[in-house]
């Protein structure tokens, strides 16, 4: 007797299973937005700077007599930038006994040794002339015929 109700339930459940399903619509689930942004302007523009200087600069630097040299920076491109002004590959048993100084446009120097030269960042605005000059921080006669070579190099 137990086997009839437990009957009569499997077959009303599926009956019930049958005329849920029965009444089922197709149905799309899915995001669809579109925005325009009418406003909106791309351009592309160019970043690049030269340095104008005159070639193979090699004078003889004296305890009272320092050197100079002028480099020009000029915009290039169509953008604004910001560089850095250092020194790379001291070489040379003369180089810990020489100062750099930098100034831009005439103004106050900026003096640091040779060997740890690294000034900036600096925005460019307009043509630059950098002047540098190198001094001896040391006149010990043991320098006497001794060089030093070393790069300016402006990061951008």
């Amino acid at each position: 007797m137990k086997k009839k109700p437990n009957k009569i339930i499997a077959l009303a459940l599926i009956f019930l299973l049958i005329l849920g399903f029965s009444g089922a619509r197709q149905t799309s689930a899915y995001f669809n937005d579109t925005e325009s942004s009418s406003d909106n302007v791309f351009t592309a523009s160019s970043l690049d700077f030269s340095l104008n200087s005159p070639d193979d600069f090699a004078p003889e630097v004296m305890p009272d007599v320092n050197v100079s040299r002028t480099v020009n920076v000029s915009n290039d491109g169509s953008l604004g930038f910001d560089y850095r002004v250092k020194t790379e590959n001291p070489v040379g048993a003369l180089c810990p006994a020489l100062d750099l100084t930098a100034s831009l446009d005439s103004g106050a120097g900026i003096t640091e040794p040779l060997n740890t030269f690294n000034i900036g960042p600096f925005t460019f605005g307009a043509p630059e002339n950098w002047d540098f000059t190198v001094s001896f921080n040391n006149d010990e006669a043991s320098y006497q015929e001794e060089t030093c070579n070393f790069s300016i190099v402006f990061d951008g």
